[in-house]
Order: C-alpha cells, then sequence, then structure tokens
C-alpha cells in the first residue's frame, strides 16, 4: 500500500486514471498545503506523489482529512450507502406505525390510510417500504409526526411542526374532556 498526496480541481477526473484506488478522505488547500504536507512528509517520499504509509502519515490522515464527499465514492458505495438509507427509511416507518398502532398495526393503518393491508403487512415484515404514493398518504394522514420520525428528528422545521401538531391534538383533547365535565356538571346540578 502506498499513499499519493494531490491537489486537483477535479478529482473525478483526476482518479478515473487510477485503479483501485482508495480514497482515505479530502483535506480543504490548494497547492501550498500539498507542497507543505510534501515537505513534512518528505521521508516517507516513494516518488513523485506517492508516500509510503508511515504511523505519522496515517496520524496525520485521521487528524486532518474529512469525510470524501458523495461523488467521489464509487458506484458500489454509493448503492450501499441508497440500500443502507432506505432500510433505515423503512424501518422509521414501521417504528412509526407500530408506535402508533401497537395492536393490529396493519388493520388500524389501512383502516385510516386506505392503503392495503397486504401492503402494509409486508412493510410491517420488513420485506418491502412504502413507494412514492403510500408514502405520501401516510404523511397526509400522520402529517409532520410521521416526517419527525422519518427525518430522525435533525429537521427542525419538521420537529416544530410536529410540537404545533402535538400541541393543536392536545389541545382539542383538553377542549373535548371540558365539554365532557360541563356536560357531568349540568347532570349532576339537573
Amino acid at each position: 500500500m502506498t499513499i499519493s498526496s494531490l491537489s486537483t480541481f477535479d478529482l473525478s477526473d483526476r482518479l478515473s486514471n487510477l485503479r483501485k484506488l482508495v480514497l482515505l478522505g479530502l483535506i480543504d488547500g490548494g497547492r501550498e498545503r500539498e507542497l507543505a504536507i510534501h515537505e513534512r512528509f518528505a521521508q516517507s517520499k516513494l516518488s513523485g506523489e506517492w508516500f509510503r504509509p508511515t504511523e505519522e502519515i496515517l496520524a496525520f490522515i485521521r487528524d486532518h482529512v474529512r469525510e470524501p464527499i458523495q461523488r467521489h465514492r464509487s458506484q458500489k458505495q454509493r448503492k450501499e450507502s441508497y440500500y443502507n438509507q432506505e432500510c433505515q427509511f423503512a424501518k422509521n416507518v414501521v417504528a412509526f406505525l407500530k408506535a402508533k398502532h401497537p395492536r393490529r398495526t396493519a388493520f388500524n393503518v389501512a383502516k385510516e390510510t386506505g392503503c392495503g393491508g397486504n401492503q402494509i403487512a409486508k412493510w410491517l415484515e420488513g420485506s418491502s417500504a412504502p413507494g412514492g404514493p403510500a408514502l405520501l398518504r401516510l404523511i397526509e394522514v400522520y402529517g409532520p409526526e410521521i416526517l419527525l420520525s422519518l427525518t430522525g428528528g435533525e429537521c427542525q422545521w419538521v420537529a416544530d411542526a410536529a410540537n404545533t401538531q402535538k400541541q393543536k391534538m392536545l389541545q382539542e383533547k383538553i377542549a373535548e374532556k371540558a365539554a365532557g365535565l360541563a356536560a357531568l356538571k349540568r347532570q349532576i346540578k339537573a
């Protein structure tokens, strides 16, 4: 294994000529930064931009590089990443639906959304995930609450919308209970 330090404006073009290259990461900077790195690790230089993977270089990489950005990943890595995101998405949908309806989940979700019970059962068993139309229907029925679940709570505007929805639902429940209490009081007086 050897390590390369290179400076480029078009990394994809630069890497396209190399085979079996693993991009360990990127460091911001330009030609001056690259020259400073070459000077710092001159004792480990093999030739040109190639270096032996010494402990010092590996420590520098761990401390200074940032993760390779998405467009520089291989097609296989992009597919794996997409698959993992899709699986997590499906798990988030299932977790939300099961929390919403702990019993008879498929039946209750089908009743509320109009989505097919068999389709929902496949989501729950993990053999498929909701497609576009089904997802839109879930969002229409469950609102920001399901979006919050899907984003893992990382999107502030979704969290705000979910909190607003929850507050509105609680206020409606309070109004309903207050009306029930008022009716009960009237019955007692009568």
